[in-house]
């Protein structure tokens, strides 16, 4: 009995420790221990055709929300994120948005407004 209870007492450690290494690995991409082409290569392969070609794209918060003035240029910029710019990122994902002084009220505006685009 006791040389069973030790194989199931060391079967158990076994198998916790296994699961435990295997919570703690992460993709190529996030480890920065491997080559950066490695990593590129790995989070790349990752993306959908979608999401790689809007990684082309930049664009004005004001292009994300048409209610709040769309393509045309005012000199009262978009300086908070809307739900409605939320869904465009969600729907459209891009590379960047590009934010002008228009956007920008105090350094701490600035801050959460970006908080709220990532």
């Amino acid at each position: 009995m006791k040389s069973g209870n030790f194989f199931l007492t060391l079967g158990i450690a076994l198998l916790a420790l296994s699961c435990c290494e295997s919570a703690s690995d992460k993709p190529v991409y996030l480890d920065e221990k491997k080559p950066l082409e490695l990593r590129v290569e790995d989070a790349l392969s990752r993306m959908t055709l979608e999401e790689k070609v809007g990684q082309l794209f930049m664009v004005r918060p004001e292009a994300l929300d048409p209610l709040s003035g769309g393509e045309e240029s005012s000199p009262e910029g978009v300086t908070e994120v809307t739900d409605t710019m939320r869904e465009t990122l969600k729907k459209y994902p891009v590379g960047g948005i590009v934010v002008f002084g228009q956007n920008i009220e105090s350094p701490d505006q600035l801050k959460t407004f970006t908080g709220d685009v990532a």
